[in-house]
């Protein structure tokens, strides 16, 4: 008899790893357990076993020629459920398809497929069967199933297994490469559904970054004179050529990685040179940051304030600290103390962010909180810098205000964009050609 498998991908397929070991088993000890079928062929238990031996012993499931597809894969999970080495992630999603598939034995025979049968058939407490359906009967009447059977939306499944983000990088290498999903999903232990939506998110910033490219030699084109506002490299080199005591504000986002966290001493000790008498520099900085942060500016510039822009969209979860961010930290440091004259315009130490903008850059700030602070500190004219340019949100928003505007960015698809941004603002605040 020809053996068929139409129910190989019930289960996700052995690890790399898992189907290495039991290679290496067959091959030392032979096949110990027989591949199990239904009267026509249809293979239930040992797709593996017999992937690695086309010869392996076969047995014969009894009365199984009229089995139905549900009541096939009931049995395929009943035979793996146990002894298959699965990830929380993975479990939920074999319990979310053996819900599924108890539901269509109901639906093909509800005399027979009583609630302690399908217990039985999938060795599972009567109980947890008795919640699917108590949960359909409430769903339906509110319309979140159809025909108040099928559900058409999972639970949520357990998000005990997180992927690291070079981790999701290898899985959408690894899918893009020509692997199926089911066997990335098993080498990384986790779910078809996690793989699926790693992939999606990969595809998406792909998509993301290619019109981000797109634009950017669009606007070098665009641009004849593309060192006009930001200037292209390390900023401790491109801006050591302006003038000591030059420069109202800084204002500025540096990285917020532990590895750059030296940049903001060096970012203090170029704001004391260029800076006006009583002059600001204000830099975001990440909250476990500021007590490392702090000591190294302060050697430079004087502490004044830490200000608070609050976030208006969906917030960060900080999982090492259990802290669902709100606010994002500005920190206000001056050469010197703030004159009388300055020190008469009040402004406010709590920002609303518009929200991310992230189409040119994927940390690019809300423009709200530059305004905010250029027009409160400084006047038409004078010269606002932005070591950290990006995508020129800060520059934009001062030559928009009728000031000077100077940046740098290391970036060389940013500088394009950046420059295309801010002069784009300097034109229309112009009200004519740059």
């Amino acid at each position: 008899m020809k053996l068929t498998t139409p129910y190989a991908d019930v289960l996700l397929p052995l690890s790399a790893e898992e189907f290495a070991a039991l290679r290496d088993s067959i091959k030392a000890e032979g096949v110990r357990d027989p591949v199990l079928h239904t009267e026509d062929g249809r293979v239930l238990d040992g797709h593996h076993r017999l992937k690695i031996k086309p010869d392996a012993p076969r047995h014969v499931i009894p009365n199984s020629a009229s089995w139905s597809d549900a009541e096939c894969q009931a049995y395929v999970i009943r035979s793996n459920w146990q002894r298959r080495n699965l990830s929380p992630s993975q479990k939920a999603e074999l319990r979310e398809k053996m819900k599924r598939i108890a539901f269509a034995l109901r639906e093909q025979d509800k005399k027979r497929f009583t609630q302690p049968v399908l217990a039985r058939t999938f060795g599972i407490s009567r109980e947890a069967v008795s919640k699917w359906f108590v949960r359909s009967a409430k769903a339906g009447s509110n319309g979140t199933y159809t025909n108040n059977t099928l559900p058409v939306r999972s639970e949520k499944p357990d998000a005990r297994v997180k992927l690291s983000p070079q981790q999701k990088a290898a899985v959408a290498e690894q899918v893009a490469s020509g692997r199926s999903r089911a066997a990335v999903a098993a080498d990384f232990q986790v779910g078809r559904r996690t793989v699926d939506n790693v992939v999606k998110a990969a595809e998406k910033k792909a998509a993301v970054e290619a019109e981000r490219a797109r634009k950017a030699a669009e606007a070098k084109a665009a641009i004849e004179d593309e060192d006009r506002f930001v200037l292209h490299g390390d900023f401790r080199e491109t801006l050591a050529h302006l003038a000591d005591g030059s420069v109202s504000l800084i204002f500025t986002d540096p990285p917020y990685d532990r590895d750059s966290i030296p940049l903001y001493g060096d970012l203090a000790a170029l704001a004391k040179r260029l800076l006006v008498d009583g002059g600001s520099l204000l830099c975001y900085v990440g909250h476990y940051a500021i007590p490392e942060v702090l000591p190294i500016m302060t050697g430079h510039l004087e502490y004044l304030w830490c200000c608070a822009v609050v976030h208006t969209g969906e917030r960060a979860r900080m999982n090492y600290f259990g802290i669902r961010v709100g606010w994002k930290p500005l920190l206000w440091l001056t050469k010197g103390s703030r004159n009388e004259a300055d020190r008469q315009r009040f402004i406010d130490d709590v920002v609303i962010s518009g929200g991310r903008d992230k189409e040119d850059h994927d940390w690019q700030q809300s423009e709200v909180e530059a305004v905010h602070f250029i027009e409160g500190l400084t006047r038409p004219g004078e010269l606002v810098v932005d070591p950290f340019a990006g995508s020129g949100t800060t520059l934009a928003a001062a030559v928009r205000l009728k000031r000077q505007a100077l940046g740098s960015e290391k970036n060389d698809s940013q500088v394009a964009l950046a420059n295309r941004k801010v002069t784009d603002a300097y034109r229309i605040a112009l009200g004519g050609d740059a």
